[in-house]
């Protein structure tokens, strides 16, 4: 019965034998198959069609050249024979002449025939030495002044060439030159490299007369002389060519180079595959018997080497319980689900290594679950989007480890096997890295590490690499003291539930045990490539980036330089930290001084981990968020007409109205990136932004916040537009607003305080939005009150079409507020 399950067991998994064979082979068909169709058609067709053209084209230039050698010939004679007769008197003796005495001493004979008394000349063959009707023809047409081309006899007892022309003034009489023909057949020798040529001379009566050579075969191509009735004609001879154009064996060895190289490729390939996917096999045995962290050449077979290695830990399990069952286990000195001894040891701070000891994946408790108001765990950093609180006070090891455990049995609920991590430049982060990965390890996910880098590149992981989700340690823009946690799963960030789900499993001390395995991407190159591959910038830009002591320094000058921008960093976080009494106002404009100091296009300040966005034009002027995102909004309408656009609550009045101009639909929402990005999928709009400075672009990009990716759109639309950024900027429809003004309130105090702004009667005159928090829109202006939970504060703005409209809305109110809460030191 053994051996008959045995055999069952080798039956169900069977090779398909010969599949990389015939995968190569029906690659080598595939590949080979054009190439022979191609030089079948080049040798049948396309090469014969060559050779012939060839030949014709040179075929003519050689009859042209001949044709123009005969009319330099031809020109030579007329002007001798002009000569000739401005020399004879007009009573020069009738009848033969001696043409040495006229300069013509080539001449075979010399008649100079006079006018008789009625000025007209006898002619008739065999009359005044004329010997043929081609001789007075030639002579007729000198009399008339037609001063006729030479014309070539060849009856008679000699052939030879005839010219004509009028000699005296008044005319007297023709000189008639007679010329031997072999100086003109001369020009047309049988005996040449290229070919034979003949010299033709049509007849009054119609046909042509062979003057000079002949043709060994038809002619291929003919030229004119020029001023005369002759034609050259010429025949290649038909091996000539062959000396001019390419062999075809040429031709046939570049064809079969190309078959062997493509063969040789293929079969590389295919021993190159077979080896790769032999280690591959032995890494995934290797790994699920616990021997090694699998590293693989094919990212598809992550899934089954995960699966194997946790079938492994199961069996590995199931072994150690029979062991403690028979008590076998006893002498071990701990359970499967202790941890070793050594994880405290095996990892130190910046280790890069980081393992934790193989155990079962179930969940186990740590510790008895604390109550809420007992346990020391500080649930107020726990907030709506992310994790953030005191690096020293609230976010300790002990803490952090907790949460790397809880954040595992998340994970493992929804299906997350691996997570990239980064950190930002705070001091705290690598600290809190270090603790998290251990955490992680220990109970089974696996991290990419992608370093010290902005926070968009974390996001950009998620989609770029072997996980698809995320972690970013980071305070945001909080002070230097503050630290937290960003977090997705499966390109999604967690959800508020979620966020509270990991502060309940902390509370119940559940936790999974594992072995995680760590790699390293190199996401900040790949990112500049695809980014500048997707930007392009019409005209250079200079420009100043304010980094804010953050990771964007590590990036911002490479990125920027590679799509052709002048930059310069000021605020790196090797200069030191932020002070502690940083303002945003103070900073930007600080930034426009530099500006204006360097003739700069415009200014930037990328907030310490990378996802909000402020600029400044090149004369120093502060641009609000909400005019930015007019001209960003913009640009993307007149390629996408009719897109939705995601906007604050916070913006200006005149964004919905100007959106719709555009050709858009301008769709509001409540502030905050998390808030705009949910609404920005919900709606499949292309782009989105909070007043803040999270600019989303779905456009071409990856649909989150992304500071780097919203500024390159900004530089691509400065460098081809036809004004300045100020000049952009100062057409755009502005009224009188305020900054965000804050005013620090705890949840508890704030909640209330909205539900009865939102309740006053004050407000009847004006229109309500509750969307987050409460707006109220007048004909002249509106005013805005919210609760900013990263702030732990009230946010609010105010906007006026003049001075003193901003100041009617300011003063209604104040005059709620301090009804409803009188203590409060408004901050307007």
């Amino acid at each position: 019965m053994k051996e008959d399950r045995s055999q069952s067991a080798d039956l169900d998994i069977i090779a398909a034998k010969g599949v990389l064979g015939r995968l190569a082979a029906r690659a080598l068909v595939i590949a080979l198959v054009p190439a022979v169709l191609v030089a079948a058609w080049v040798i049948t067709l396309r090469e014969p069609l060559i050779r012939q053209h060839t030949s014709t084209e040179v075929s003519s230039v050689l009859a042209t050249a001949r044709a123009q050698l005969v009319s330099y010939y031809v020109g030579d004679l007329i002007r001798r024979a002009e000569a000739l007769v401005a020399n004879i008197p007009n009573d020069a003796p009738a009848g033969p002449a001696n043409p040495v005495r006229y300069g013509f001493p080539d001449a075979v004979a010399l008649q100079l025939i006079p006018l008789d008394e009625m000025g007209t000349i006898d002619l008739a063959p065999g009359v005044q030495g004329i010997s043929s009707h081609i001789g007075v023809d030639i002579v007729r047409r000198a009399f008339n002044g037609d001063n006729p081309q030479p014309e070539a006899v060849l009856g008679g007892t000699q052939p030879h060439l005839l010219v004509a022309r009028p000699y005296g003034n008044p005319p007297a009489g023709v000189a008639l030159i007679q010329l031997p023909h072999e100086r003109l057949s001369g020009l047309f020798n049988s005996d040449l490299a290229e070919g034979s040529y003949r010299l033709t001379q049509s007849l009054s009566r119609g046909g042509e007369q062979l003057i000079a050579g002949d043709l060994a075969n038809q002619p291929l191509a003919s030229a004119a002389v020029a001023g005369t009735g002759w034609r050259v004609e010429f025949a290649p001879h038909g091996n000539w060519l062959d000396g001019l154009l390419p062999s075809w064996w040429a031709l046939v060895v570049g064809v079969l180079v190309v078959i062997v190289a493509t063969a040789a490729a293929l079969v590389v390939t295919l021993v190159s595959l077979r080896r790769l996917l032999k280690l591959d096999a032995k890494t995934i045995e290797a790994a699920a018997d616990g021997r090694a962290v699998a590293q693989l050449q094919f990212s598809e077979l992550i899934t089954v080497a995960r699966h194997m290695r946790l079938l492994g830990t199961r069996k590995r399990q199931k072994v150690a319980d029979r062991l403690r069952a028979s008590g076998e286990g006893a002498s071990s000195g701990r359970t499967p689900s202790e941890p070793s001894a050594a994880l405290g040891n095996a990892i130190d701070e910046g280790s890069n290594d980081i393992e934790s000891p193989m155990g079962a994946p179930d969940l186990a408790p740590l510790a008895p679950a604390l109550d809420s108001q007992e346990d020391g765990i500080p649930a107020h950093i726990f907030l709506a989007d992310c994790i953030r609180g005191d690096a020293d006070t609230e976010l300790t090891d002990e803490l952090v480890e907790q949460l790397g455990l809880a954040l595992a049995v998340l994970a493992q609920r929804q299906g997350v096997g691996a997570l990239a991590l980064g950190y930002d430049s705070r001091p705290s982060s690598k600290r809190i890295r270090t603790r998290l990965i251990k955490a992680l390890l220990g109970s089974g996910i696996d991290i990419v590490e992608i370093g010290e880098v902005p926070t968009p590149l974390v996001h950009y992981a998620a989609h770029n690499s072997a996980a698809q989700s995320s972690v970013m340690i980071t305070g945001g823009h909080g002070p230097v003291n503050i630290n937290g946690f960003k977090l997705q799963f499966n390109q999604q960030p967690l959800t508020t539930e979620d966020i509270q789900s990991l502060l309940t499993l902390i509370r119940e001390g559940q936790r999974l045990q594992g072995v995680g395995r760590t790699s390293k991407e190199d996401i900040a190159s790949r990112y500049i490539e695809q980014l500048s591959l997707d930007i392009s910038l019409a005209l250079p830009l200079k420009l100043v980036i304010d980094c804010d002591f953050g990771s964007s320094a590590h990036i911002a000058p490479a990125l920027f330089e590679a799509i052709d921008c002048e930059v310069i960093t000021i605020n790196h976080p090797g200069d030191g930290e932020r002070d502690p009494d940083w303002q945003l106002v103070t900073a930007l404009s600080d930034l426009g001084a530099k500006v204006r100091a360097s003739g700069a296009d415009l200014g930037v300040l990328l907030d310490s981990d990378g996802d909000r966005l402020h600029t400044v034009t090149e004369t120093g002027r502060v641009v609000d968020t909400d005019q930015l995102f007019m001209l960003l909004a913009q640009d993307t309408l007149e390629r996408n007409p009719g897109v939705d656009v995601v906007y604050d609550v916070a913006f200006s009045k005149h964004f919905g109205g100007f959106i719709a101009r555009q050709g858009g639909r301008a769709v509001q929402t409540a502030s905050g990136a998390k808030a705009v990005r949910e609404r920005l999928l919900a709606s499949n709009a292309l782009l989105g932004s909070d007043f803040a400075g999270h600019i989303i672009f779905a456009d071409r990009w990856y649909h989150f916040d992304d500071a780097l990716y919203a500024l390159a759109r900004l530089l691509e639309l400065l460098a081809a537009a036809s004004s300045s950024y100020e000049g952009l900027i100062g057409a755009l429809p502005k009224s009188v607003a305020t900054p965000e003004l804050l005013l620090p309130l705890t949840t508890e105090v704030a909640s209330p305080l909205l539900t009865k702004l939102a309740q006053s009667p004050t407000f009847s005159a004006g229109r309500l939005t509750t969307v987050d928090g409460v707006r109220v829109d007048y004909p002249h202006g509106w005013g805005l009150v919210r609760y900013a939970p990263l702030d732990r504060a009230l946010a609010l703005r105010f906007e006026g079409d003049d001075a003193n409209s901003l100041a009617r809305v300011q003063a209604s109110f104040r005059e709620v507020l301090q009804g409803i809460a009188p203590e409060l030191n408004l901050p307007f």
